[in-house]
C-alpha cells in the first residue's frame, strides 16, 4: 500500500494549546463564564460568634456543637458573587 509524503511543516495543523492562567496562593478565577475575575477572593464566616457565645452561655453543649458545626469560612467572588469555595 502506497502511503502520502508528509506534509511540510507549513501545512500543518496543530491544535492550539490552552494557555492555564496562573494566580498566586490564595487567590481565586471565578467560575462564573460571564466573570472571571481572578484575585483574591471575599471571605465571609459560616457562623455567627454572638449567636455561639450566647449558646454557650446558656447552653453548653448546644454552643459546643455550633462552633464545631459552623466554623470556618466562605469565599466569594467579589465582581459577582459567586461562592467559589469552602473553609471548614
Amino acid at each position: 500500500m502506497d502511503t502520502p509524503p508528509p506534509l511540510p511543516p507549513s501545512q500543518h495543523n496543530p491544535r492550539p494549546t490552552p494557555t492555564i492562567p496562573r494566580v498566586r496562593k490564595g487567590h481565586i478565577i471565578c467560575p462564573n463564564p460571564h466573570c472571571h475575575y481572578t484575585g483574591s477572593p471575599r471571605k465571609k464566616a459560616r457562623g455567627s460568634c454572638l449567636i455561639g457565645i450566647l449558646l454557650l452561655c446558656i447552653f453548653i453543649l448546644p454552643g459546643i456543637l455550633y462552633f464545631i458545626f459552623l466554623g470556618g469560612y466562605r469565599y466569594y467572588c467579589p465582581a459577582c458573587g459567586i461562592q467559589t469555595g469552602n473553609d471548614t
